[in-house]
C-alpha cells in the first residue's frame, strides 16, 4: 500500500505537556485492536491533515512507527477537533488484520440529475454525507455512489433503497433518510427567514 504516515513514541502525559506537543505541530494518536492493549504515539498534524484532504477518513493506511520502523495497516477510526477552530486535537486508528472485517464511515457521492432539478423546480437535499459499513479490508470502498437521476419531485430515498453490494454491509438503519428532492421556493423562503433580523432586535439596533 502506497499511503504512509509516520508515528513515534509519545512522552507527553499531562495537559501542559499535551498543549506543548500540539504547539510543536504534533498530536497524540492511538492504535487499537480488539483484545489488545491500546498503544499511544504522536504524529505530525500536517501529515494527517494532508492524508484527510486527499483520502478522507475511510482509507486504509500504513503506519510506520519509529524508532524501530515497524509497520501496521490501520484504518482511521475517530478524529477529535477543537470546537471553535476545528483544528485536529487527536486521532484514533484501528489496527487492521487480514481476513478480519472492519467498520468504516464511507463518503457518499451523488450522481445524476433528476428532471425536476434540471427544470429548476426542485433542489437535491442530502440528509447523509456518509454511510457506516462493514467489510473486509480489501473490499473497503473509498466512496459509495448513489444514483439520484430517477428521483421525482417530493420523493425521498432511504437506506433501504440503496442496492445491496456483496462486498460490504450497510450498518445504518434501513429507515434513515439519505436524500430527497425539495421545493426551490420553500428552500428560498427558509433561507430568507434565517437571514432576516427579528423586528424587536431591529428596533433595538436602531435605538442603540
Amino acid at each position: 500500500m502506497g499511503t504512509y504516515l509516520k508515528a513515534s513514541s509519545i512522552h507527553a502525559r499531562t495537559k501542559g505537556e499535551m498543549k506543548r506537543l500540539r504547539q510543536a505541530g504534533m498530536i497524540p494518536v492511538s492504535l487499537q485492536h480488539k483484545g489488545e492493549e491500546t498503544r499511544h504515539y504522536q504524529m505530525e498534524v500536517k501529515s494527517l491533515q494532508e492524508f484527510l484532504r486527499h483520502h478522507g477518513e475511510s482509507a486504509l493506511i500504513t503506519l510506520e512507527i519509529d524508532p524501530a520502523g515497524a509497520r501496521e495497516t490501520a484504518l482511521l477510526q475517530q478524529v477529535s477537533r477543537d470546537r471553535v477552530t476545528h483544528s485536529l486535537l487527536q486521532a484514533t486508528f484501528q489496527r487492521v488484520v487480514s481476513g478480519e472485517p472492519v467498520k468504516a464511515h464511507v463518503l457518499l457521492a451523488f450522481v445524476g440529475q433528476p428532471v425536476a432539478v434540471k427544470e429548476g423546480a426542485a433542489v437535491l437535499q442530502p440528509a447523509l454525507d456518509h454511510l457506516e459499513i462493514r467489510s473486509l479490508p480489501q473490499n473497503l470502498p473509498d466512496h459509495i455512489t448513489i444514483d439520484v437521476s430517477h428521483l421525482q419531485y417530493g420523493q425521498m430515498m432511504h437506506v433501504s433503497d440503496i442496492p445491496s453490494n456483496p462486498k460490504y454491509e450497510i450498518l445504518n438503519p434501513p429507515g434513515h433518510l439519505v436524500v430527497s428532492l425539495g421545493s426551490v421556493s420553500k428552500l428560498a423562503a427558509e433561507e430568507t427567514v434565517d437571514t432576516e433580523v427579528p423586528s424587536e432586535q431591529a428596533d433595538q439596533a436602531v435605538a442603540a
